[in-house]
């Protein structure tokens, strides 16, 4: 009885200890993707014909023991338990496998690992870290934006920035894409704001303790006049600037009369010219005066 325990786990032994099965350690570059919540990530593999007998998807969340996604072979690979729900699908499609999360939550936060071989020899393919960002855990932020006014004449450029803060200095904060930033313009008389489609300048700074965007507008006509906002979509939210109020003609680019400086000039002559004579006569004695 002994004997036929012993001989099975011989023949297992010899079987390892021979390299005919082996499995290949994880990759050392992960590949980091940064999705938010609700948002739909897909995260694919590539396999050569023999690697593509049998394909597994891993998942490694922190503080867990690895758990099996998928697995099967390439043609026709299934969800395992507690995966197979209607937010993850395992597709394949010539030499690549995909594994698509729909939906996302902060509990897909985790590394994923595709493994595929034959009988005898299993590889790692790729290796990625799957961060999830929480609304919740964006910092107090605040949009102000520059200059509070601005004049031009028709056909000049204004130009605009609005500046989103975090409240607090020692946290940082993730930029919003340009998509995220709309401009309005708030017209003199007129109660509905104007949506200005114009692409925006987002700085090179996508985390940190601000961000920058910009816009450049041209005044084509009378009608550009009025203030313009910065408004920023995140988070569910969307945070307005102060405004910045456009006035067209007012205060640059006023033509003076040629005749105004010889004006001015002569005027300046006179007084200074009276001025003298008042002093003059002012220093004279009363005879001097009665002689004169």
């Amino acid at each position: 009885l002994f004997f036929s325990f012993l001989v099975p786990l011989l023949s297992v032994y010899c079987l390892f200890s021979s390299g005919l099965v082996h499995t290949a350690a994880p990759p050392r570059l992960i590949t980091t993707i940064e999705v938010k919540v609700g948002q739909k990530v897909t995260l694919n593999c590539s396999f050569t014909a023999d690697e593509s007998r049998f394909v597994q998807w891993y998942k490694q969340s922190p503080g867990k023991i690895i758990e099996t996604v998928a697995s099967g072979s390439y043609s026709n690979v299934k969800l395992l338990e507690p995966f197979n729900d209607q937010r993850i699908e395992v597709n394949s499609s010539e030499d690549q496998m995909f594994l698509t999360i729909t939906s996302v939550t902060k509990e897909d936060e985790a590394e994923y690992f595709c493994q595929g071989g034959g009988e005898y020899l299993q590889v790692f393919k790729a290796g990625f870290l799957l961060t999830v960002k929480d609304c919740q855990e964006q910092p107090a932020v605040y949009v102000r934006q520059s200059p509070g006014l601005a004049a031009a004449q028709l056909g000049e450029s204004v130009n605009f920035q609005c500046l989103m803060i975090s409240k607090n200095e020692e946290n940082n904060i993730t930029c919003p894409g340009n998509q995220n930033v709309l401009w309005f313009r708030s017209a003199s008389g007129s109660s509905h704001p104007g949506f200005i489609c114009t692409p925006t300048d987002l700085n090179n700074q996508t985390a940190g303790k601000s961000c920058v965007y910009r816009l450049t507008k041209t005044l084509n006509d009378s009608s550009d006049a009025g203030i313009y906002y910065c408004a920023v979509a995140m988070c569910g939210e969307i945070l307005f600037g102060n405004g910045t109020r456009v006035e067209i003609g007012r205060y640059s680019g006023l033509k003076l009369d040629p005749l105004v400086p010889v004006l001015g000039g002569l005027l300046v002559c006179c007084v200074t010219v009276c001025l003298l004579l008042f002093s003059c006569l002012y220093q004279r004695t009363p005879a001097e005066l009665r002689k004169g």
